[in-house]
């Protein structure tokens, strides 16, 4: 690791940002030492657009900040001031600097010309809109430097407009898309969802490509006003449509890395042709002759967790070490809190029985095994296949082809959990109660062989009664596990888990790879079961790290802004939905229970998502707000995620007895000491009652500490490469920050990957449907049109304004709709509408639709913000911000 991970260039991702996979990642060095944890979370409080300057202590008060905590939020106070980052007003009050003249910023391009510029570092200003024929040439996560200039105040906040003066960074070297004749001269017009201009080629003839191929182009120079960009293809991939050239036009798009090296492949092979699973019994349990399944989906190729459970007699003893390589958590019974400190409300969970506040311990009655496969046996650290894996980060899953981030000699082979083969594991063994509360948890390595490969569908209708062909013992295991995981589940909403009932898209595809069909994917309790075992396990994992003091990488979901929330209570109201603008968990929680089931469902359960923070691996001790956990980390599937894999290893040392206290932690790139790394961020916050759940929800006026607490890695994505910045890790090749960032990077790389090509997929079958209706739901309303869900394929298209009934149209921000100003006719998020399909455009991944209906009718309000008709701006008025809206 220490050859390879530095801090990655902090652009925003952009598809296509780089195919050289090998390249080396920087990083800018921070502004200055900042080493408390209140830092983000303050610029976040004074960004707010309610935010009215006050003074330390004022300021500290409205934050809700301890007592106990104040120096220490002064402290960081003191460092952003030093940082320029916040000022000191008038009597000294603190606010955020002014919008400069000059700003560096990330660009953000529109398909309509003009664009937006976010300033690193923020501003209390937002961002700075540049208008079509001021962007100089950028592109989508360039670098830019923008002067910038007032354009007037709206909504009670001065808005900026600005010119981009200077490109610094580029944020892609490489594009990807069709070639075309225009003229006399060829062209390449880039494919996907990020707007990229056409790029000019030569010499087409020297690479035997022909109008219609996919191809990789290289760019040589890049557009300036009144020049178009100039590149040299380097990679034909093939004619647009042809078979498979669709998945390989999307991995060259995002960059994905998809050859091993030869040395890796070579490891890979050594370490399958050495494994005799007589040479690894010693020091394991040997688990070969319990009933033990694995449960997955029916097209699966890696199965890495596998379960075991059985029913505890009563006075039955706790369970001892039976190995050497066997660790112990202890675990007091989990109780609900909340920072609002209302009584717990009885309610009924779903699929469980009526709950309220439970005292005392009872009896063990349930031992979960969860095993998972010891990929660590496999893959040493810091050889050849482990750096190819890190690189990776992790696998990518593509309709019918894989990204492997192992070889498939291990992922499909010696690692992968295949029923009735002897596989190496590592194990979590976990006692409930009855009432599904944590009693204890011990860990070991051991040897199994999987039963049964089971897939859900089968377990479903098992579940259903439908057991034909499969063995009593499995049939009587997979009911206790039903029983169990309606247990743990109905424990986990009362302590405040967010179920969002987002259903995916599932593809049919013919023997070409062409999409004949979709439907949305399964969503049966037997998903459930597997999901709460894997948060169950992955939890008793990082409880067991944080006693040992290891500061490792947890899986960190902070707590969504207070102003996120406010935006989501507003966007609501338009669809006739009441939440309180300081919305708790258990306000989010009775949200999503009153809308499931409706057709309302959808946008409210995505709108619920939008407002909440980005998960994300860090070693910060920030819990994970949607699973109301404190301690919380990645362990149940390391053939596809590394930092599952660094989680085994750390537990392996933990389990060997080490003293992981004493790793080398440069927690940052900035001067924290390894000693006050490894006691801020390893202290055993959940040691004492690890079953316990952060308190949730806020008084008014509070500002959630855990949501954006100084948040290097939110930063990273928006730093700039700077000469002589570079951070080298060969000093500190256990930096665990820095693995954190990267490891998120390729997770939203590999999940953009996979998004794109199951929308190119949906939109090649519905191409064949052009001039087809539909009945769709609204899922968002903006100035230049209306957005709609196809309710079987979930792909959202857009009714452009030019196409809706004749009318003035106005948006109305507070209740997120859109209003005929003559008619009343309105469209609103949650309407379900009629809609016909006009166009599919495969390269721009868009889809164009006409409504078939006239929306409903509506009384209006006083003072719209934006008015058109037919699709021109009406100049009386003076146009507002919409909602904007992001892909999914």
């Amino acid at each position: 690791m220490a050859e390879f991970l530095a801090a990655r260039q902090a652009a925003p991702f952009v598809p296509g940002a780089d195919s050289n996979h090998r390249r080396r990642y920087t990083v800018r060095g921070p502004v200055a030492p900042m080493p408390d944890r209140f830092i983000q979370t303050i610029v976040n409080f004074l960004a707010r657009p309610d935010y009215r300057p006050l003074k330390l202590r004022a300021l500290a008060r409205a934050m809700e900040i301890d007592e106990d905590e104040y120096p220490a939020f002064r402290s960081a106070v003191r460092s952003l001031t030093d940082a320029g980052r916040v000022v000191a007003g008038g009597g000294g009050k603190l606010l955020l600097p002014p919008m400069p003249t000059i700003v560096d910023g990330v660009f953000r391009g529109n398909r309509r010309g003009y664009g937006f510029v976010t300033p690193d570092p923020p501003t209390g200003d937002g961002d700075v809109h540049v208008p079509a024929g001021a962007t100089s040439g950028a592109q989508s996560g360039d670098i830019v430097r923008c002067r910038v200039r007032k354009s007037g105040r709206q909504d009670g906040r001065m808005r900026y407009v600005g010119e981009v003066v200077e490109i610094l960074s580029r944020a892609f070297s490489r594009v990807v898309g069709a070639l075309e004749k225009a003229g006399d001269r060829w062209i390449v017009r880039p494919h996907g969802t990020t707007p990229l201009e056409p790029v000019y080629v030569d010499d087409v003839s020297a690479r035997q490509v022909r109008a219609g191929d996919q191809v990789v182009v290289e760019i040589l120079a890049y557009a300036e006003e009144g020049r178009p960009a100039r590149g040299v293809i380097v990679e034909r991939l093939g004619p647009f449509g042809g078979p498979g050239v669709d998945v390989l036009t999307v991995i060259r798009q995002y960059g994905l890395p998809d050859m091993f090296s030869e040395e890796a492949l070579a490891e890979a092979r050594e370490a399958a042709r050495s494994y005799r699973i007589e040479d690894r019994l010693d020091g394991r349990l040997d688990l070969r002759d319990e009933l033990i399944v694995t449960i997955d989906p029916a097209d699966a190729r890696d199965f890495d967790d596998a379960i075991s459970l059985r029913r505890i007699d009563e006075g039955e003893p706790p369970a001892k070490s039976v190995t050497a390589l066997e660790e112990s958590d202890r675990a007091a019974p989990s109780t609900p809190r909340d920072r609002s400190r209302r009584k717990p409300r009885s309610r009924r969970a779903a699929g469980g029985p009526e709950v309220g506040s439970v005292a005392g311990p009872l009896p063990a009655a349930w031992e979960l095994g969860v095993h998972i496969a010891d990929v660590s046996a496999f893959v040493p650290a810091g050889n050849a296949l482990d750096r190819e894996a890190l690189e990776r980060g992790t696998s990518v899953y593509f309709p019918r082809h894989v990204v492997p981030m192992l070889p498939e000699l291990l992922s499909n082979g010696v690692c992968s959990l295949q029923e009735g083969a002897p596989r190496l594991c590592k194990c979590v063994f976990i006692r409930y109660d009855a009432e599904g509360r944590v009693i204890d948890a011990r860990f070991a390595e051991s040897v199994i062989s999987s039963s049964k490969r089971l897939t859900y569908e089968q377990v479903t209708a098992v579940l259903e009664g439908r057991t034909a062909d499969v063995p009593e013992p499995v049939i009587a295991l997979l009911r206790d596990m039903e029983r169990l995981a309606r247990i743990i589940r109905s424990r986990r909403l009362r302590e405040g888990m967010l179920v969002l009932d987002l259903p995916d898209v599932e593809l049919e595809l013919d023997d070409h790879n062409r999409v004949r069909d979709a439907h949305p994917a399964d969503t049966s309790f037997s998903h459930t079961i597997i999901e709460m075992f894997m948060v169950e396990a992955n939890e008793a994992v990082a409880r067991r790290l944080t006693e040992a003091g290891a500061a490792f990488l947890r899986r960190v979901h902070p707590e969504p802004a207070a102003e996120a929330l406010e935006n989501l209570s507003l966007a609501l109201r338009g669809a006739g939905m009441e939440l309180p603008r300081r919305a708790e968990r258990r306000d989010l929680q009775d949200l999503l229970d009153t809308v499931r089931g409706k057709p309302a469902a959808t946008v409210v359960n995505l709108l619920t998502l939008k407002s909440l923070a980005q998960a994300l691996y860090s070693p910060r001790r920030e819990g994970h707000y949607a699973l109301a956990s404190e301690c919380y980390c990645h362990f149940t599937s390391p053939i596809r995620r590394y930092p599952d894999l660094h989680v085994h290893r750390l537990l392996a040392a933990v389990m060997r007895g080490e003293d992981v206290r004493a790793s080398a932690v440069r927690y940052a790139a900035g001067g924290e000491t390894d000693a006050a790394a490894n006691e801020r961020n390893a202290a055993p916050a959940c040691e004492k009652q690890p079953g316990r759940r952060r308190r949730t929800g806020t008084r008014r006026g509070h500002v959630r500490r855990a949501s954006r607490r100084d948040n290097e890695e939110a930063r990273a994505s928006r730093r700039v490469d700077r000469p002589g910045s570079s951070v080298s890790l060969d000093a500190a090749p256990t930096d665990v920050t820095l693995l954190g960032r990267h490891c998120s990077f390729t997770e939203r790389r590999a999940q953009d990957a996979e998004r794109e090509l199951k929308l190119l997929k949906v939109l090649e079958l519905l191409s064949d449907h052009v001039g087809e209706s539909f009945e769709g739901i609204v899922t968002g309303v903006a100035p230049f049109g209306v957005f709609v869900e196809h309710r079987r394929y979930l792909v959202d298209g857009l009714v452009d304004i030019a196409d809706l009934p004749d009318d003035y149209w106005e948006i109305d921000e507070s209740r997120s709709a859109m209003r005929g100003r003559r008619t009343g006719r309105r469209f609103r998020i949650g309407d379900v509408v009629r809609a016909t399909i006009a166009k599919v455009d495969l390269p721009g991944r868009r889809l164009s639709l006409v409504l078939t209906e006239s929306g409903s009718e509506g009384r209006h309000p006083r003072g719209p913000d934006v008015l058109r008709r037919r699709g021109r701006f009406d100049s009386k008025r003076r146009g507002g911000r919409s909602p904007g809206r992001r892909g999914r």
